[in-house]
């Protein structure tokens, strides 16, 4: 059977059809005269679901998984026209129907990652500036860095970088230089493992460092069953073949340009390294649940304003009550005077105020959204930007304090341009400040 595939990063796939998938068939309705009228099957549901669907393109394998059918078009009593959606896909295998997507290795494209790491093997030399007379135009040095590590459990997360050239030795030649995320476990596990802890946690932190939402552009898992083979048939060492995942990434943004120091409120060197994301996973292990209904705030540009500030101030109610080990009934502006404490320094001075009043009035913005309070009433919104950038910025310190950022960090994020200027917004005497 043919047809086209189609993949969005934001709707899914569609996968169209000259025929269908399921067998048609046709059964015998015979009337009072003797004559019989062929019909259509009916006992299929309309909307049919398909686990698994596998296909082939130029010799390579695709396993789309999670598919439905979106229509279906008889063109005649034995000829129809599918159109099926498809939730993930996966390029270079064919696997039976998984229950967990599983493998050792997951190497993924993470957006802004490079800008981050801030570290460049690239260089140019322009020979005819100096005086040796030398007729070079210029001589581009590609170096190989090596591979940065940290271990956190039983998985080696490793920044690592790759080169490519570019250009067609005519018109053009330039060197591509790209750092990425690899997470590497001494046994397979589901993918979900990956994905849904270190990576996501990852994630996270370089959106905050960088201050845009840093995608997940590609994710290629890895199987011991799939080693890359040489011409001759034998495995090539611990080398792996990728099979490509596409997903509907949940944290997604379209913004491509690349970002510049000039963006970042901290890069890795400020954090310590890969000593610092070591701390950092721990901690986020620990607080995952409050650091995606956070972030969650970053990655949903169209959120309103009230459910920003309702999720983070949710948040850190639920931050405080972990971390110092107290029940569930006391006061929230109690809770928030022990967070800004513990933010410090950085945090004080973006809210101009002393920390306990400042600590009121996010308790009686929390409650006038949560209980839908008359100055709510009277004109449908409550809180104001400056308050729900206030409130990100203390948990991301505190989240940052307790996975030992070091002092670099806080002064970085301090001297920002956005943090000044909401600086300059308190001070102003918004409401709130």
């Amino acid at each position: 059977m043919f047809g086209t595939f189609e993949w969005s990063v934001t709707d899914g796939g569609t996968l169209h059809l000259n025929g269908q998938l399921l067998p048609i068939e046709v059964k015998d309705n015979v009337l009072p005269d003797g004559s019989i009228q062929k019909y259509r099957s009916r006992d299929q549901l309309e909307t049919q679901r398909y686990p698994v669907i596998w296909g082939e393109v130029e010799g390579t394998g695709y396993t789309l998984l999670d598919c439905f059918r979106r229509s279906l078009r008889e063109l005649s009593l034995e000829d129809s026209i599918e159109r099926v959606h498809v939730n993930r896909v996966l390029e270079g295998a064919l696997f039976d129907y998984p229950n967990e997507l599983d493998g050792d290795r997951v190497v993924i494209d993470l957006r802004h990652l490079t800008g981050w790491v801030d570290q460049t093997g690239l260089s140019t030399d322009h020979p005819r500036h100096s005086d040796g007379g030398d007729d070079r135009f210029s001589i581009i040095t590609a170096r190989t860095l090596p591979t940065l590590k940290v271990q956190h459990g039983d998985t080696s997360v490793r920044f690592f970088q790759s080169l490519q050239e570019q250009g067609d030795h005519i018109h053009e030649l330039g060197i591509r230089q790209r750092w990425s995320l690899s997470l590497v476990a001494e046994e397979p596990q589901p993918l979900a493992a990956f994905m849904d802890t270190l990576a996501s946690d990852v994630q996270d932190l370089v959106s905050i460092a960088v201050g845009r939402t840093a995608n997940f552009d590609k994710v290629c898992l890895q199987h011991p069953a799939l080693p890359k083979m040489s011409v001759g048939g034998t495995p090539i060492g611990d080398w792996r073949e990728d099979i490509t995942y596409y997903a509907q990434w949940s944290n997604h943004a379209e913004t491509t340009d690349p970002v510049t120091t000039h963006d970042m409120y901290f890069t890795l060197d400020d954090l310590g390294g890969m000593e610092g994301i070591g701390r950092w996973l721990g901690v986020a292990a620990t607080y995952r649940t409050e650091l995606s209904r956070v972030m969650a705030t970053r990655y949903s540009p169209h959120m309103f304003l009230e459910d920003r500030i309702m999720n983070t101030s949710a948040a850190l109610d639920s931050f405080d009550m972990v971390r110092r080990q107290t029940g569930k009934h006391l006061d929230y502006a109690e809770r928030i005077r022990h967070c800004v404490d513990l933010a410090g320094e950085p945090f004080r001075n973006l809210i101009h105020v002393d920390p306990i009043t400042w600590a009121e009035h996010a308790r009686e913005t929390r409650n006038d959204l949560a209980h839908h309070r008359e100055r709510f009433r009277l004109n449908g919104s409550i809180g104001e930007h400056l308050h729900s950038e206030q409130l990100f910025w203390l948990f991301a310190m505190c989240i940052l304090r307790l996975a030992d950022a070091p002092p670099s960090v806080f002064k970085s994020i301090d001297e920002h341009a956005q943090l000044r200027w909401l600086r300059g917004q308190a001070r102003a005497g918004s409401p709130g400040a």
